[in-house]
């Protein structure tokens, strides 16, 4: 399956709003107000989340660079992110919402860096051009150092 077939599959299966913060186990009693802040803050990131997988679909259709969409799909695999947002979905049914809190914020980064490579953004892939440029740099340096060494 394409990565943004299972974006799309991902984004139709994302609860959304109160269904995300599992109201049928909506807390009662003492402490109550930090839950609740919890699940606001749990279902602020989720809406977040369903945005950013939104606009990687679009991003997909518009690139026109299949070499960014490979790229960016295997950048999705290396840091597993359709596992990972499977495993928000788990979490956030069986209430865990600190965990799935934590979960969201590190997916969210992840989809921004994905957008990023499918946008021609990609500072990791950049950064390792620069690295490959300075070497070649150093390289002629060393060479140039060495001819004029000789003609001493």
């Amino acid at each position: 399956m394409s990565f943004a077939a299972v974006l799309a599959a991902l984004l139709v299966a994302l609860p959304a709003g109160r269904a995300a913060r599992g109201q049928e186990g909506a807390p009662r009693g003492p402490g109550v107000g930090g839950v609740v802040v919890l699940q606001a803050e749990v279902e602020r990131r989720y809406v977040r989340l369903q945005a950013l997988m939104a606009k990687l679909l679009d991003a997909i259709e518009k690139t026109e660079e299949k070499g960014r969409v490979a790229t960016a799909m295997r950048r999705s695999e290396d840091l597993k992110i359709v596992v990972r947002l499977r495993g928000i979905q788990d979490l956030l049914k069986s209430a865990k919402l600190r965990d799935a809190l934590e979960e969201e914020k590190a997916a969210e980064k992840d989809l921004e860096r994905v957008l990023r490579i499918l946008q021609g953004r990609d500072e990791a892939e950049e950064a390792k051009e620069d690295k490959e440029k300075l070497k070649e740099l150093k390289d002629a340096l060393e060479r140039l150092e060495k001819l004029a060494a000789e003609e001493e």
